[in-house]
């Protein structure tokens, strides 16, 4: 009897050991970002999808490869439709000169990310209308919406601004 006992003991726990390292799913949902392989991600089935929910991209504007003449200027950041812009901030990492020059920030105007502003002001890092409060959100409504630049006033003859989009998926 004691045999058995212990002989039920422990496949017991064996099966138990067993269960929680079941094959996990090659579903896409649970590859987490695609680093992990399906055996690593089932350890982090909980949050995935969460992690997997928000994307940050990142465009640049620069005076040597744009020029600074007034007008509109795309930045390389391309958002899907359906995006749904939360946060956006701004890194100076040269000075836009002169001075005078006006630069703004859009999405699906010309101003909806950063309102004309002198590069003047324009340093270090630079906050957007966009810093997480719901009622600033701007959803992306084509597979083409592209952020893009405005220059306006002085001709800018130095510049470069990397700009950092933070953004989830819907509808």
């Amino acid at each position: 009897m004691k045999k058995f006992l212990i002989g039920l003991f422990i496949s017991g726990n064996v099966l138990a050991a067993a269960l929680p390292n079941q094959i996990p799913t090659t579903d896409f949902a649970f590859a987490l970002d695609r680093q992990f392989s399906p055996a690593q991600a089932f350890k982090q089935l909980l949050g995935t999808r969460t992690l997997r929910a928000h994307t940050t991209g990142y465009g640049t504007w620069d005076f040597a490869l744009t020029g600074g003449a007034n007008g509109t200027a795309n930045l390389g950041l391309k958002l899907p439709a359906g995006a749904i812009l939360r946060y956006v901030f701004f890194d100076v990492i040269t000075a836009v000169a002169p001075a005078g020059t006006r630069i703004s920030f859009g999405l699906l105007s010309a101003t909806d990310i950063k309102g004309a502003t002198a590069a003047g002001s324009w340093t270090g890092r630079v906050a957007a209308t966009q810093t997480g409060a719901v009622a600033n959100f701007l959803k992306a409504t084509t597979s083409s919406t592209q952020i893009f630049a405005t220059l306006s006033g002085s001709t800018a003859t130095a510049g470069k601004i990397r700009v950092f989009a933070d953004y989830v998926l819907s509808e």
